[in-house]
């Protein structure tokens, strides 16, 4: 069965709002955007799991039981797995609308701030997502590895599906386009492996490996 949680809006935004310099942009835009965040109720940010067992693995398909899904980026672990969890997050339909409300109107700047606080809004979201996860991998005496979300190097886009259904983001209306991208578009899946001995990557080891560190507003984050 899904576990479902919602994020507290106020202290997503209090935490986002804590970060105006390293986001890069203009203060005085940004404070509007967080305002207009709260005053239009845009976020509803709230995020979907399930943590299945692992029944088998085969060269790189994960056996499921009632679905599979094909990892190749994690064979290197695949002696250590006893389960996986399926996540969903997402922040609702309502911001993007809004986001594109403001492109028509010619209000660009605003836009794109607004666009990039939806960002770091969603990085918060799966952040508390991923800290209940660890919390009930660790009551079960057992450890979880690094992330890692369909269209990354060792996870192919079209098992974006298969990651929605079985983490259950029907219930958050989550859909997946034929291309394998997600409705809204303010919404990230991804799996954890769950096993013994297993650790994730530091987020600074992450940032290093990722072909767009340089240039990237949230490395870090």
């Amino acid at each position: 069965m899904p576990v479902t949680g919602k994020v507290d809006i106020p202290a997503a935004v209090a935490a986002v709002a804590k970060r105006p310099l390293s986001a890069g942009t203009a203060q005085k835009t940004r404070s509007a955007a967080l305002v207009m965040i709260g005053q239009e109720s845009l976020a509803t940010p709230a995020y979907c799991y399930r943590i299945e067992p692992v029944r088998a693995v085969c060269e790189d398909v994960l056996d499921l039981g009632s679905s599979s899904i094909h990892v190749p980026g994690l064979v290197d672990v695949s002696t250590r797995l006893t389960a996986v969890a399926a996540v969903v997050s997402t922040l609702g339909a309502a911001f993007e609308a809004r986001v594109s409300a403001l492109c028509t109107e010619r209000k660009l700047s605003l836009a794109f701030v607004l666009d990039e606080l939806g960002n770091e809004l969603l990085m918060y979201t799966v952040r508390q997502a991923l800290l209940q996860i660890r919390r009930e991998v660790r009551r079960q005496s057992l450890s979880s590895g690094s992330t890692l979300s369909p269209g990354c190097s060792g996870f192919a886009l079209d098992q974006q599906a298969a990651v929605v259904a079985l983490a259950g983001g029907e219930r958050l209306g989550i859909s997946v386009t034929s291309q394998g991208m997600l409705h809204p578009v303010k919404s990230r899946s991804m799996i954890i492996p769950v096993g013994s001995g297993l650790s994730a990557q530091p987020l600074h080891k992450r940032c290093e490996t990722c072909s767009s560190r340089e240039k990237c507003r949230y490395r870090g984050l």
